[in-house]
């Protein structure tokens, strides 16, 4: 799949004519990124109004004043699923994680930018599954708070203090002095964090995400991925 990284683009205009084409890129098959100079959230709002998720995936992969987002081909027609969207973060995220890896010795510098990045895609992911799906999952599978969703917050726990760590351990390669013991714990902590996070997705993708497709109408998953895309 070819990437095309866009020009960074200031104002709501120039920024949505630059999205409209990537999501065009997006259905032959291109992934583009698109820097925003500005707020990412107006341009998504007008992406989501505009029905973009019937053509293809958009993800908010860096927010605040220089936002960037990154819009993907998809993989079928109409709406998407819930589990096709947060998959597709998965995957985002674990891409992430190994570009980092790929990183440590050759660049440490870019490794360092990498962490940030994927440390604030991991937090927005699970609290976004938190606020979003997880109140709608209790209501339909139980009045009471599930099990599957406090095992789920407790893992999410999990993840939250090793990415402590992994930014803590990250900022302490910036001393070369300390760069190779730093490296080497980055890499212990992702061990940790990679042990919980594979089988954590891996319920969700089995149990969570298609239970919540098969149970919502169309109009409650609509008004889900509109909140997860702008969370």
């Amino acid at each position: 799949m070819a990437v095309l990284v866009s020009a960074y683009v200031h104002g709501r205009g120039s920024a949505l004519s630059r999205a409209r084409s990537a999501v065009a890129r997006a259905q032959l098959g291109e992934r583009s990124v698109i820097e925003v100079g500005g707020p990412p959230r107006p341009l998504l709002r007008d992406l989501l109004d505009e029905g973009v998720l019937k053509r293809a995936l958009v993800l908010l992969e860096r927010d605040g004043d220089h936002g960037r987002i990154v819009v993907l081909p998809r993989r079928g027609r109409g709406l998407p699923s819930l589990a096709e969207l947060l998959e597709e973060d998965h995957r985002r995220l674990d891409d992430l994680s190994d570009q980092m890896v790929r990183n440590l010795q050759i660049d440490p510098m870019r490794a360092i930018v990498l962490a940030h990045l994927f440390s604030a895609g991991m937090r927005r992911h699970v609290t976004a599954e938190e606020a979003v799906l997880f109140p709608p999952y209790e209501a339909h599978f139980g009045a009471s708070r599930d099990t599957t969703t406090t095992m789920m917050e407790r893992e999410h726990r999990a993840m939250l203090h090793y990415l402590e760590r992994l930014l803590v351990a990250a900022q302490r390669m910036l001393q070369a002095h300390e760069r190779e013991q730093a490296t080497s714990d980055v890499l212990r902590v992702l061990r940790g964090l990679n042990a919980v996070v594979a089988e954590h997705s891996d319920k969700e993708e089995r149990t969570m995400f298609p239970m919540l497709d098969r149970n919502l109408s169309e109009p409650q998953r609509t008004e889900l991925l509109r909140r997860i895309v702008l969370f």
